[in-house]
């Protein structure tokens, strides 16, 4: 499972949704209408799986789900040596 998978498939958990319904494109507060409780959950979940840390401020300025899988995407191959 890649990681848009991966995190397409906690969001849809986190929110009650099918995976199908959510996008790449999906803004987390318009789209998807997360509230602070659900990015908290999604987040917290996601560090854990990864093995990545997500700062708040990060977290604040994530608009999309592809703007976090971008993110966590640029996290493990700086975790593994991958990275500039």
């Amino acid at each position: 499972m890649d990681v848009l998978e991966q995190v397409v498939a906690m969001i849809a958990t986190i929110m009650g949704k099918e995976k199908e319904e959510i996008k790449a494109e999906d803004n987390f507060k318009e789209t998807l209408v997360m509230d602070a409780l659900d990015s908290t959950e999604l987040i917290l979940g996601l560090e854990e799986s990864f093995g990545i840390e997500i700062s708040d401020d990060v977290a604040d300025n994530l608009e999309t789900v592809q703007d976090l899988v971008t993110f966590i995407t640029e996290a493990i191959n700086i975790e593994s040596g991958d990275g500039e």
